[in-house]
């Protein structure tokens, strides 16, 4: 058409942005073949492959493919696949592709999680990442040509990729030879320490997590989480472990807000919301953001991002800080109670990712050991105790 034809460029440029183009697609969907030929000329050949791993290694040059590791992860409807490189990838390449849905994207905050995740590298990374999501939590009409789109639970998506590739980016380096992937049995092999965007060295807490011999998990009863350790056994009341995650991230200013995809209405009595009045200034800088309509009425559309309330804990939010009286006036009181009524509850199921990263954030705390309120939190076993209540010393 004239009018495009104006803005074209050269032929020769044109035609790299075709082929560009097709690799795109051909990265992410490498069991479909594509071939592009110009004038009898092939301009790209690529057959059908098992994975995208395969398919970049026709692409890639070894170097880059050799530092390349799989990420293949699922949480809900939500699902984190690619490839990212290890720290330490000084060759210049051209891997950098963002998908959602299979969907090629540009996404600047999805890019900048993933810098944050190899900690500002001096070198860019390699990544082919593709999130997997509901379609009706994506929003595609952010531009005309459907290169951009929104996320529109983001910050938690984020936040699960990161912890992925953080993860995945910190195994122990496995030498690949070109084009074959590492065995199932020498993935299992591989440690899989998690590591949290802010963490004290274990060491420091008196062997009980530093002791910790395995990456297995287990939930009893929905409530509590069990993990061995080299000298014996803990158990983790999950609730008031995660209540202290959370107390500790609002005392040191560390908190988040999380837009909810379903604001939550909040109808007050008279005496809540004097003590809404009282508190709402302390309440957004604690993550807690909100919208007012009637004279009380509030329309709750934002919690701290490690909040995992139900309606009904946030309608009882107000009447606990009501019951607090003139206590509510003070920060560390007002915390406890976003942090019991945030956590995680008893007899919530976990997967073992979300066990292994309740346990890390847990002793990347200044108190590990007591919730806010003066309860424990971790119960700890010796073998040698164990021996004794069964008899065997």
């Amino acid at each position: 058409m004239p009018a495009r034809l104006k803005f074209m460029k050269s032929a020769d440029w044109e035609r790299r942005l075709i082929v560009r183009l097709i690799k795109t697609y051909g990265l992410i969907c490498p069991k479909v073949a594509f071939y592009v030929t110009d004038a009898d000329r092939e301009l790209l050949s690529l057959p059908p492959v098992e994975s995208s791993y395969h398919r970049v290694g026709m692409l890639l040059p070894k170097a880059v493919v050799d530092h390349l590791v799989e990420v293949d992860f699922q949480l809900g409807s939500t699902r984190i696949t690619g490839l990212v490189s290890r720290p330490g990838l000084t060759v210049r390449h051209h891997l950098n592709y963002i998908y959602v849905n299979n969907r090629p994207v540009k996404y600047p905050r999805i890019y900048r999680a993933l810098i944050e995740g190899y900690q500002n590298p001096r070198f860019p990374p390699a990544f082919l990442i593709n999130i997997n999501v509901d379609p009706q939590f994506v929003d595609a009409n952010i531009h005309p040509m459907k290169n951009e789109v929104r996320l529109k639970d983001e910050r938690y998506i984020l936040d699960l990729m990161l912890q992925v590739i953080k993860r995945a980016i910190r195994t122990t380096p496995v030498r690949i030879e070109h084009g074959v992937l590492p065995k199932a049995e020498d993935k299992g092999k591989m440690p899989t320490d998690f590591v949290q965007d802010v963490i004290i060295p274990y060491g420091e807490y008196e062997g009980v997590e530093a002791g910790r011999s395995t990456d297995e998990f287990w939930q009893l009863h929905g409530t509590y989480i069990l993990a061995q350790t080299k000298s014996g056994l803990i158990i983790v009341d999950q609730h008031v472990a995660h209540e202290r995650i959370i107390y500790e991230s609002i005392m040191h200013g560390r908190v988040h807000s999380q837009r909810l995809l379903f604001p939550i209405t909040v109808e007050l009595t008279p005496e809540e919301h004097r003590v809404y009045e009282r508190t709402k200034n302390m309440l957004v800088e604690m993550g807690i953001e909100f919208k007012e309509f009637s004279s009380r009425t509030v329309v709750i559309d934002s919690l701290p991002a490690d909040a995992r309330s139900n309606r009904e804990e946030i309608a009882g939010l107000f009447s606990e800080l009501n019951a607090l009286g003139d206590l509510a006036k003070e920060k560390s009181e007002v915390a406890r109670v976003i942090a019991c009524r945030g956590a995680i509850k008893a007899g919530q199921r976990l997967s073992h990712m979300e066990m292994q990263t309740l346990i890390d954030r847990l002793f990347a705390t200044a108190n590990p050991y007591t919730c806010p309120h003066g309860r424990p939190i971790v119960l700890r076993w010796t073998i040698d105790e164990l021996a004794h209540k069964f008899g065997r010393t």
